[in-house]
């Protein structure tokens, strides 16, 4: 599996989003307004904002 996943390589499966603001930096009060760019499951684009 480690062949597959683990890091963001091509040639492995992708799990990832793509967030329109640095969470590590907002306060917490401030995550509910974070919107989700695009979202990767598998490899494959499962969500992509209009």
């Amino acid at each position: 599996m480690e062949d597959r996943v683990g890091s963001l390589t091509p040639g492995k499966l992708a799990d990832v989003t793509v967030l329109d603001a640095d969470v590590e930096s907002l306060p917490v009060e401030a995550l509910a307004g974070v919107d989700a760019w695009l979202t990767m499951l598998g490899g494959r684009i499962a969500y992509r904002s209009a």
